[in-house]
């Protein structure tokens, strides 16, 4: 019990929350201790009188070694002297009363948890945490943290801040920091905590000649894609992902590339009379801004996008009555992580 009042007032020194409020709780996990309400004081006494010798840790008499040798040594005796002997005990009526309070509001934290979790590993919805009270964001956050097997005790009022700002008020792409190594970032829908060594990083420019016709493998990006040129347009594909796409081979020309997104690309998409940024494409899509650089294309001989992969075409290349040849085109993306695709 002395040590648990002394956890308290340490945690208090740092400007805890509830959780520091309650000091050492009495079971956690797979651990119980029953001696929890027993004071120091009281266990020294039980062995002086049963003749039992205890052992004695010489660190714990120095009282510059720890901040807790100092709360013990000298702040504690300072308090009571000054303030009266219940100080122990009104510490200790405050870490049950903490205790009680996470005890009845636990369940209801594990509720809203279970209720913002992610179709992804690892991520929070943000439709489903944006509008929580601060106290129990936080507490929902913690909850979250810990169940991903983090060390919470890392961490301080000012990260639960930054991460509560990011959900709250951040944008797109925004991140914040947390100790260990750990990244939370915001997505379009989400909230994402991934070590910041797993974080998806800029793909570096990848360029090269599609084989009209053959197979064209670009293991950078995980994408394989098949080429084929008909005088005989198929009326339909079995493919509705836009992973297949058939295209007028004239309009398209010769020495067609394939490539990712780069700054400044555009492309005019099928229906439209403009030409339009692919950045603005991957905004209305949706597409996080880290895996934009991982987005493959293919473009013609003087750089005109003429298929965004996954998205869309481009108008002048859209098969017409006119069309005499079709470039019939399938792309096969693996997993899109740097592997390369089968």
């Amino acid at each position: 019990a002395t040590d648990r009042a002394e956890t308290v007032l340490m945690n208090i020194l740092r400007g805890t929350g509830l959780e520091g409020l309650r000091g050492i709780p009495p079971r956690r996990g797979l651990f119980v201790r029953p001696l929890i309400i027993v004071t120091r004081e009281q266990t020294a006494d039980y062995c002086h009188r049963h003749g039992l010798k205890f052992r004695q840790d010489i660190t714990n008499l120095d009282s510059e070694a720890h901040l807790r040798n100092k709360v013990r040594l000298q702040l504690l005796p300072q308090l009571e002297a000054e303030y009266g002997p219940g100080v122990l005990e009104a510490l200790l009526r405050l870490a049950e009363a903490a205790h009680d309070e996470l005890e009845w509001t636990g369940p209801l934290v594990q509720k809203a948890l279970t209720a913002a979790k992610s179709e992804s590993a690892n991520a929070l919805d943000l439709a489903a945490i944006e509008q929580l009270p601060s106290g129990l964001l936080q507490r929902v956050l913690r909850a979250g943290l810990i169940e991903s097997g983090y060390d919470v005790r890392d961490l301080s009022r000012v990260h639960y801040e930054a991460l509560m700002r990011l959900i709250k008020a951040g944008q797109t792409g925004e991140e914040a920091q947390l100790p260990g190594g750990l990244v939370a970032r915001r997505g379009y829908t989400d909230i994402v905590l991934e070590k910041a060594e797993d974080a998806a990083e800029p793909v570096a420019a990848v360029e090269l000649r599609l084989s009209v016709p053959g197979i064209t493998r670009l293991p950078e990006l995980g994408l394989v894609v098949q080429a084929e040129v008909s005088k005989q347009c198929p009326e339909a594909l079995a493919n509705n992902s836009k992973l297949a796409v058939v295209l007028d081979a004239d309009a398209a020309g010769e020495g067609l590339v394939v490539r990712n997104w780069r700054a400044g690309d555009r492309i005019q998409p099928l229906g439209m009379s403009g030409t339009k940024k692919l950045q603005d494409l991957f905004t209305d899509a949706k597409v996080p801004r880290r895996q934009r650089g991982r987005i493959p294309l293919v473009a013609a001989v003087d750089g005109e996008v003429l298929w965004v992969i996954g998205h869309c075409i481009s108008e002048r290349v859209k098969v017409t009555p006119e069309t005499k040849r079709c470039l019939l085109l399938e792309a096969d993306l693996g997993d899109n992580t740097g592997n390369e695709a089968p």
